[in-house]
């Protein structure tokens, strides 16, 4: 574990922050946990430090964890949580609530940004040597360290921040307050490593690549899900958004590029049943349930919903949880 500290003010200014982010991509490392807000930045927008971020990860793919924030009185992810290629974490109590502070609003401009991705225990955690602490940034590293024992034991992960989260989305449960699927509040729900061990072990996950040259509405991939009687089958996807800035203090206009994507499922013989999904941003996650009283094998189709992006390359990954 490589552990670099800008300073003690979460303040961090862009050189320190600059500074940090190279170095630890020097030490090889493929998760990083950060901290921190933008003084300039607490109102849920897409910056170029945001920008700069989602550079990194997809062309580092490395995954980077970042707390959601803690409101500063009006409920707004600050950057870099904003970030589209980021897990972003929030924050819930002891009673699977949502805590108060725990940031959640993106600007309406962004419509395609979904944050958080999950939440994770933060309040009243207690640390030896420092008593009990509460805010995202102590949800944050409950998530880091499970990618962490996930990339110990399923190494295959190792540059592949789309599957990561992805299975993590997909094995979130719901909260009990918690009505949608994907929640504005929550993202898809409160982690849970042995759903995402899980999936990882029983291979529950699809890997895909598209570029330039992937046809409008054309098929990306398609497979097969038996589901027994009566049960549901949550299923998360994520695609690695490309970006532009390779600096935070680049002049280059932020230029963001992504596909749309939706997932529909049929029947064995290809007879239409219903979409799961068909998201406008990166991240998304569905719920198809089984109603028959035996187990059924569905056959899942994912297309490019509409026009391909423009950029050379970009990973996209699909998993499911049976309950």
């Amino acid at each position: 574990m490589y552990i670099y500290g800008c300073n003690t003010d979460p303040e961090a200014d862009d050189d320190a922050l600059y500074d940090a982010l190279n170095w630890l991509l020097a030490q090889g490392v493929l998760v990083i946990n950060i901290s921190m807000y933008r003084n300039n930045n607490l109102h849920g927008v897409y910056d170029t430090v945001c920008a700069y971020f989602d550079f990194i990860i997809s062309n580092h793919c490395v995954s980077i964890v970042g707390s959601a924030g803690n409101g500063n009185g009006n409920g707004y992810i600050t950057c870099p949580g904003i970030a589209l290629n980021m897990i972003t974490v929030g924050s819930i109590n002891s009673e699977k609530k949502v805590a108060y502070d725990s940031a959640y609003i993106e600007k309406n401009s962004h419509s395609h940004i979904f944050k958080p991705n999950l939440v994770a225990p933060g309040v009243n955690i207690f640390i030896e040597g420092m008593g009990c602490n509460s805010g995202t940034s102590f949800a944050a590293p409950f998530v880091t360290g499970l990618i962490a024992l996930l990339l110990e034991e399923f190494p295959i992960l190792a540059y592949y921040p789309d599957t990561i989260t992805a299975t993590l989305m997909a094995g979130a449960d719901a909260l009990p307050s918690q009505s949608d699927i994907l929640s504005d509040r929550v993202g898809a729900g409160l982690i849970n490593y042995e759903k995402t061990r899980l999936i990882l072990s029983s291979g529950y996950y699809r890997q895909y690549s598209v570029n330039e040259e992937n046809f409008d509405n054309s098929r990306v991939g398609v497979f097969s899900v038996s589901i027994p009687a009566n049960s549901y089958v949550d299923i998360a996807f994520s695609n690695v958004v490309w970006s532009n800035r390779n600096s935070i203090f680049s002049d280059v206009e932020i230029n963001t590029s992504f596909t749309l994507f939706k997932l529909e499922v049929c029947d064995i013989n290809y007879n239409y049943i219903d979409t799961v999904f068909s998201n406008n941003g990166n991240i998304n996650k569905g719920r198809f349930y089984n109603l028959n009283s035996e187990e059924t094998t569905y056959i899942f189709e994912f297309y490019i919903n509409g026009e391909s992006s423009e950029s050379d390359y970009q990973a996209v990954s699909i998993a499911y949880c049976i309950n």
